[in-house]
């Protein structure tokens, strides 16, 4: 993977939460990756059940702003941190951090992702 192969898939990336658009996050892996969203949380194997997890999950995020540095790419796998905050069911302000290992296959797409986060929510002042 080359650092500009990895761009194009953060961009991509970003993209997806933006707009919680299945097709937008399908086009992030192929039919069958191994996706694993943090430890100890379930492992995503095909792309059904990732979107369909991820439409879900992300339709209470509004004001989506994803950041990212590239760390490395090296031996097929790219290491960055990325950041993104939204606003929760309009009431919160969310700032996740996260350290991303991501594998791509020769069209770019995902077929090992593995996430590390933290996250950091403040009430908007009209609801505290």
């Amino acid at each position: 993977m080359t650092e500009g192969q990895f761009t194009k898939w953060l961009e991509a990336f970003g993209k997806a939460w933006q707009t919680n658009e299945p097709d937008d996050i399908g086009a992030l892996v192929p039919d069958t990756f191994l996706w694993h969203a943090g430890p100890y949380v379930e492992i995503f194997r095909d792309r059904a059940t990732l979107v369909d997890h991820w439409v879900s999950t992300v339709n209470t995020h509004s004001n989506v702003k994803p950041e990212y540095q590239i760390l490395a790419c090296e031996s097929g796998r790219g290491i960055c941190r990325y950041w993104v905050s939204y606003l929760l069911h309009k009431t919160a302000q969310v700032e996740c951090d996260f350290i991303l290992l991501v594998s791509l296959d020769e069209s770019g797409r995902c077929t090992e992702f593995h996430e590390w986060m933290g996250t950091r929510m403040s009430p908007l002042p009209e609801y505290v």
